[in-house]
């Protein structure tokens, strides 16, 4: 399938909600991508949208809430979980008053401060959109991420010349958590990011959060090597999103117009996360052994013939670090994705 077919077949889709159940979000506009470029055909593609949208439920956005946001005031409906189709038409008025680059540039850092809402897929959505240069999916990213905003920390995230490394402030969190701070606090949350508000409502992560601000050297690189070890040494649903989020990070962070207070913010999500999912223990340096690209011939066969949403997206984010770091780790990542289950 040629790239213009499936953008087309992406916004063909576009009337569909952004979730579905108990507020689960739709990966359609996302998985449809992230299959064109691991090579899907056009038949996977198109049976995948077929099946994903019936098995899922999906069916077309229905609360079209009339208002009219200005600059100054979609602010005040940041988080509401009822708005997106004012978002949504808040930002294409965005796009068409004043470009798409300035639309981003004016908008990225604050939303990075709620960017821990539904689980990281604001961010994934729209960073899906620029991957694609797909113009109405970055907006709708932008009005899924301004309609599941959730602030994590009261005050932005500050980045310090004197800062700690982030895998420093990864150990802090770890030691902080074998003090009992979070035992049993995911008990009865149904979803990633309510796991994650327990945490950041407690005062012991803002202590941390305020007391550790982060080197202003953070990079891009940082936040990989944090992700993907972190992966490695608890590979669950939570270690998948916060993967996932980085590779979308790395579409996002040259629109932004602070690229420095976005990677405050992202740290900060990041720590909140892994404090979310017990703050296992996390084996920095450990290299995996080297595996060939070319030895995974007969597992992308596997995962573009998957109905699984999850997979085939951090299928995909896998291949793109890989090709951007060299680290035979996200080779594994797909390798052992596809390995039969006991």
């Amino acid at each position: 399938m040629q790239k213009k077919h499936v953008i087309d077949l992406i916004n063909m889709n576009d009337q569909l909600s952004p979730e579905y159940g108990p507020q689960l979000t739709n990966h359609l506009p996302m998985a449809l991508y992230a299959l064109y470029e691991i090579g899907a055909s056009t038949q996977q593609i198109q049976d995948f949208a077929t099946d994903h949208v019936k098995a899922r439920r999906i069916r077309p956005l229905t609360k079209k809430i009339p208002l009219v946001f200005t600059p100054d005031t979609y602010k005040n409906y940041l988080g509401g979980h009822d708005y997106f189709f004012a978002h949504t038409q808040y930002f294409t008025r965005q796009v068409q008053d004043n470009g798409l680059n300035a639309t981003l540039k004016r908008h990225l850092n604050s939303l990075t401060s709620g960017v821990c809402g539904a689980a990281f897929h604001g961010l994934l959505r729209t960073s899906y959109g620029i991957m694609a240069r797909n113009e109405p999916e970055i907006i709708k990213g932008l009005a899924y991420w301004a309609d599941t905003y959730k602030e994590i920390t009261p005050r932005p995230a500050q980045l310090a010349e004197n800062g700690i490394a982030l895998k420093d402030l990864f150990d802090k969190a770890h030691n902080l958590h074998q003090q009992g701070h979070w035992d049993h606090i995911s008990a009865g949350a149904p979803n990633i990011y309510s796991k994650i508000e327990r945490v950041a409502t407690k005062a012991e992560f803002q202590d941390l959060i305020a007391q550790n601000p982060l080197s202003h050297s953070l990079c891009l690189d940082d936040f990989r090597d944090a992700t993907l070890n972190l992966y490695e040494s608890l590979p669950n649903f939570t270690s998948l999103h916060c993967l996932t989020a980085v590779h979308g990070l790395r579409h996002l962070y040259n629109k932004a117009a602070a690229p420095d207070a976005l990677n405050a913010e992202m740290g900060s999500a990041l720590i909140a996360a892994y404090l979310s999912m017990g703050a296992p223990k996390i084996h920095w340096g450990d290299k995996a052994s080297p595996l060939d690209l070319d030895a995974l011939k007969g597992d992308w066969d596997i995962i573009r013939n998957s109905t699984n949403d999850h997979a085939i997206k951090l299928a995909y984010s896998a291949l793109e670090e890989y090709r951007h770091t060299g680290k035979d780790g996200y080779l594994h990542i797909i390798k052992d994705m596809v390995k039969p289950r006991p």
